[in-house]
């Protein structure tokens, strides 16, 4: 299978997306225990919540080359197998790469849009009868990806994360521990939140920053507050109101 590859261009840091303590958690006792072992994270949540943001601090904090996977686009099982356990990818302009495994971060993006072998067996069914008419074959079962995934011998080192705005319709197969070692939903924000991201971009300290007792929380996410802060001019007051206002 080829790949087209960028160079990654972030800012994003565990530091700076503000929901994600129990990532930098996971990712702690990862780093510690050594290669040996595998990790695999669900982020879910709806758009706009700071998935996406999440996977590039993820990288940036492991050092590691995201690897985008597309499960549809996979021709075999065969295939699937060496995307996850081979030390090579090509481009696509036919140049191969050593890329270990443990110096990737595999990423598999909308997993529940993308392939019915991994929903729950009615959703699945459902998801195959919507797409007959672009004729959907199957090139592997689910359970030729768990038998990957379960491949510790050749994945040492293996970090994958996966996301998804509906993990409840995925097969349960693929989200017990071992396979999904962590499953954090990424939302809106709180007010913890809300204060560092203003204290964050308008560089000033979050114990600067107060909001109303009676403001109500939870219901814009990191990507609705960033916009907000940033139409304040990055003033922390006008932030502040801003917020409050779109938060009624």
């Amino acid at each position: 299978m080829e790949f087209s590859r960028r160079k990654l261009k972030s800012t994003r840091t565990l530091a700076n997306v503000f929901l994600v303590a129990d990532v930098e958690r996971a990712l702690d006792w990862y780093q510690l225990n050594g290669v040996p072992h595998t990790l695999g994270i669900m982020l879910h949540g709806p758009p706009g919540s700071g998935k996406t943001s999440t996977i590039k601090a993820i990288a940036n904090k492991c050092k590691r080359h995201i690897v985008t996977v597309n499960l549809s686009c996979i021709a075999s099982k065969d295939e699937l197998y060496d995307i996850f356990t081979t030390d090579t990818v090509s481009d696509v302009g036919g140049q191969s790469v050593e890329l270990p495994i443990n110096r990737r971060l595999f990423v598999i993006e909308d997993i529940d849009c993308m392939l019915s072998v991994v929903l729950q067996r009615q959703f699945g069914q459902e998801k195959v009868n919507e797409t007959k008419e672009k004729k959907e074959e199957k090139t592997f079962t689910l359970s030729d990806l768990l038998n990957v995934l379960d491949g510790l011998d050749e994945a040492s080192g293996r970090l994958m994360v996966w996301t998804s705005n509906h993990p409840d319709v995925i097969d349960a197969a693929l989200m017990r521990p071992g396979r999904i070692d962590l499953s954090l939903r990424i939302g809106e924000t709180d007010a913890l939140s809300l204060g560092r991201m203003v204290a964050s971009y308008c560089g000033t300290t979050p114990d600067t920053v107060t909001f109303p007792q009676d403001m109500v929380h939870g219901v814009l996410t990191p990507a609705i507050a960033s916009a907000i802060i940033m139409q304040a001019g990055l003033d922390p007051d006008l932030a502040v109101a801003g917020l409050v206002r779109a938060s009624l």
